[in-house]
């Protein structure tokens, strides 16, 4: 699954939008229950109005180390780079 995440930050709270792509399948949602704290991010969104992805990450510079939980799938780790 490629992603790319589109941020705003307003205080501690986090909202903005993510575009997936998966197999040839493109989805583009809201990003809901995001939050920030010291280093840490949470939030979750909705592939292809199916699956709830919920992610926590530590943000470092330029990157974002997340866990995200797809669904009732298993755990994956990923990392996302800033896009300058």
């Amino acid at each position: 699954m490629t992603c790319h995440y589109t941020f705003k930050v307003d205080g501690n709270v986090i909202t903005g939008k993510v575009s997936a792509e998966m197999n040839g399948t493109e989805s583009e949602s809201e990003i809901t229950e995001g939050k920030i704290e010291g280093d840490t991010i949470t939030f979750a969104w909705t592939f292809d109005n199916t699956v709830k992805m919920v992610y926590t990450g530590k943000v470092n510079g330029d990157e974002i180390k997340f866990s995200r939980q797809p669904g009732r799938y298993a755990t994956e780790e990923a990392v996302a780079t800033r896009v300058k």
